[in-house]
Order: structure tokens, then C-alpha cells, then sequence
């Protein structure tokens, strides 16, 4: 059974909010203006550029790369990948969704990186993160009601509502700059890889295997969300850093196959949503009823739950290192 999207999402956003990094917002929250403010410049080189191109196109481009295994099955066979092709439709439809969750993971990283730049990271890292947290998960519902309760031919409308959830989730999300440009490119680049992937293995599958996954899985993102909310109740004590872990390692591999998950839901929902000819036979009106935009949130989710807990690692064990 495909789970409810809205509950879903509702439930991933506050994931993502209330991360490993919900600790670190409260040491920035006392702290964060000094700090902040004897932070050097990020320097932009041709490698860090090249890097944060690798990685934007990694997200996109590698989670295409089942939609192409599909339209060309021989392909795909050679691979030893299998899957039947997707007709004309299901291939424009899973096109407009790949394009959307491009749109929306591209805005973000602008917008977090633009406030970063405007030194914004210092007003919001003065502000209660709860405040941060609980402001940015209500505006990103907000968001997401907005985008399902207008139609799929409503592209200014749907292309707006999800400008408004990138700028969203970008504001708590530009907190991470403090880590460094390296490691944050360096996330990006594995988050790109690890999703196209996952979209890979996921968009080749002979069957809708990995749409039964999705009890276990809604029951794994409560105790993420319980463990997350604990280690920044609990930060310093051992019960918090047993739930850091928790939400940290379990967090990562949790949403990796939720990338399994939405990826198989956006193909089953292609498949299945009646086309424009269908419904014209039934209503007189054709219509498209498939809405990629909506399709889109899931797994953008899953890519930005991923980007920050691969980045925790990355500075922890850079942090050992030293």
C-alpha cells in the first residue's frame, strides 16, 4: 500500500529539521555570532565549482539513468539490470518529476548558499532554534498543501509553491556552512551519487517490489524522528548520544531506501494514473491527472536528509583526523 504523501513528507521535513544538527543550532544559538564572525571567506576555485557541478548533476542526471535503462531495454539487459520499457507517457511523466526534484534541490542549494554569503547564518544562529526548526517546518508544510491542492497544469502556481519550500528548507539548511565548503561539496557529490543509484536499481526492477517497504519504513522514520528529537533535548548526556547515533547512522540508511521507496512510487504512480485519452473518455475533458511536481517531494526529502547526515559524517571524521 503507498503511503499517505502528505503524512510522509510531513514527518521527513521534521527529520531533516530536527537533525544531528539540532545540537549544533543550540551551541551556535550562544555561541554562533562569535564564531561566526571570525569565520574565513570561502574562496570559490575551479575545483570547488567543478565539484558542486558534479554533485548537482549527479542528483539529477545519475537518478535518470533508470528512466534511460528502461526506454532502452537491451541496454539494460547488458547491464544485467532487466526491467520492460516504459511506454511514451510513463517516460514524459517520470521526466517532469526528475525535472522538478532537479528545480527544487538546485534552489535550495542557491538560496542556503546566498544566505551565507549575505551572512544571514548569524541572525538566524541568534534566534531559538526551535523557533528556526518550528518556523521552517510549518512554511514547508505550508508549502506542500499548497503545491497538492492546485492541479499539474498549474506550472506557475506549482513552480512557485516550490521555490517558497527550497527558500524553506534552505534557511535552517545554510547553518551548514560552517562545516566548509569542501565537506559540503563533497556531501553533495556522494548524496548525488548514492541517490542516482539507489534511483538506479530501484527504476530497473522487473516489479514494484520496493512499494512493500513502506510500513517498515514509516515505522523507521518515527524512531528517527523520536532519536533526532531526543539527542537535541538530551545533547550532552549519553542517552542523547546513544540517539544521535540512532538518528545519525540509522537516519542514513533509512533514507537511502526511501530513495528506493519514492522512486519505485513515482513509477508505479506513471504507470498507473489514468492518461489524458482515459480521462477524456470518461469526463469529455482531457486532462493530465499525473502531478509531477507533487511526485517530486519524496524523494527530494530523501536527498536532503541524506546531504546532511553524509556531511555529519564527513566532518566527524574529518574532526577525528585531526
Amino acid at each position: 500500500m503507498i503511503i499517505g504523501s502528505a503524512r510522509m513528507a510531513a514527518r521527513r521535513m521534521a527529520a531533516a529539521r530536527v537533525s544531528p544538527f539540532a545540537g549544533a543550532r543550540a551551541e551556535l544559538a550562544a555561541t554562533g555570532v562569535r564564531r561566526l564572525s571570525t569565520a574565513p571567506a570561502v574562496r570559490i576555485s575551479p575545483t570547488r565549482v567543478a565539484l558542486g557541478l558534479g554533485a548537482a548533476a549527479g542528483v539529477v542526471g545519475l537518478g535518470a539513468l533508470g528512466a534511460h535503462l528502461q526506454s532502452n531495454p537491451a541496454l539494460g539487459k547488458t547491464l544485467g539490470l532487466g526491467g520492460s520499457a516504459w511506454s511514451p507517457l510513463v517516460q514524459q511523466r517520470v521526466a517532469a518529476t526528475m525535472a522538478a526534484f532537479g528545480y527544487t534541490i538546485t534552489a535550495t542549494g542557491l538560496v542556503a548558499a546566498g544566505l551565507w554569503r549575505a551572512g544571514a547564518v548569524s541572525a538566524i544562529a541568534a534566534v531559538n532554534p526551535w523557533v528556526v526548526m518550528g518556523l521552517g517546518l510549518a512554511s514547508s508544510v505550508a508549502c506542500v498543501m499548497a503545491i497538492n491542492s492546485m492541479d499539474a497544469s498549474n506550472t506557475a502556481g506549482n513552480i512557485a509553491a516550490l521555490t517558497a519550500f527550497a527558500t524553506a528548507n534552505a534557511v535552517p539548511l545554510c547553518v551548514m556552512g560552517t562545516l566548509g565548503a569542501p565537506i559540503l561539496l563533497r556531501a553533495g557529490l556522494y548524496t548525488g551519487v548514492v541517490v542516482g543509484a539507489l534511483s538506479a536499481v530501484a527504476a530497473s526492477s522487473p516489479s514494484d517490489r520496493f512499494l512493500s517497504m513502506g510500513g517498515p519504513l514509516a515505522i523507521g522514520l518515527g524512531l528517527v524522528v523520536v532519536a533526532s528529537l531526543g539527542s537535541a533535548i538530551f545533547p550532552t548526556t549519553a542517552v542523547g548520544g546513544v540517539l544521535s547515533a540512532v538518528s545519525l547512522y540509522g537516519g542514513t540508511g533509512l533514507f537511502g531506501a526511501f530513495v528506493l521507496y519514492d522512486t519505485s512510487r513515482i513509477i508505479h504512480t506513471a504507470k498507473h494514473t489514468p492518461s489524458p485519452t482515459e480521462v477524456a473518455a470518461a469526463t469529455g475533458t482531457a486532462t493530465e491527472q499525473y502531478h509531477p511536481y507533487r511526485q517530486s517531494i519524496g524523494i527530494y526529502l530523501d536527498s536532503i536528509n541524506l546531504f546532511i547526515r553524509i556531511a555529519t559524517l564527513l566532518a566527524g571524521s574529518q574532526g577525528r583526523r585531526k
